[in-house]
């Protein structure tokens, strides 16, 4: 009987053990595809988002885009957080010209910011003046 309740605990922690090296690859493949994006982005700087939506191997799990200051009618930046927990794994997007709201915000509401290729497509054509991350 101890022998079998050894087995079992072994196996138990052997489980847990295999649940936590994949979230750790998870974690390690979002981090590395954020350093690639940042190390690259003079290659997505000037260019049509569409350049960046095509090498990201991760897709968004949200899409919130953001207005200045002074001007609440435009979206000046558009964030795609990698993970649903909104404080960490981003790559931020400054726009090189406003996007007026209207645009936007409709789908990202529709879409309760969740990441889809509508969301997408609208970026695509929009030119990339910058680009912010954080792992």
């Amino acid at each position: 009987m101890k022998n079998i309740t050894k087995i079992c605990l072994i196996l138990i922690l052997f489980i847990f053990n295999i649940g936590n090296v994949q979230a750790q690859v998870k974690e390690n493949d979002t981090i590395s595809q954020i350093k690639e994006i940042r190390l690259n982005k003079e290659k997505y700087i000037g260019k049509p988002c569409a350049v960046l939506l095509a090498d990201l191997k991760i897709k968004p799990a949200l899409i919130i885009s953001l207005s200045p200051a002074n001007n609440r009618n435009v979206i000046n930046t558009t964030t795609f957080y990698l993970r649903s927990d909104l404080n960490n794994y981003y790559i931020r997007i400054v726009w090189q010209d406003f996007i007026t709201k209207k645009e936007v915000k409709g789908i990202e509401k529709t879409l309760k910011y969740k990441a889809t290729n509508e969301g997408k497509n609208i970026l695509k054509g929009y030119i990339v003046k910058d680009i912010l991350t954080r792992y």
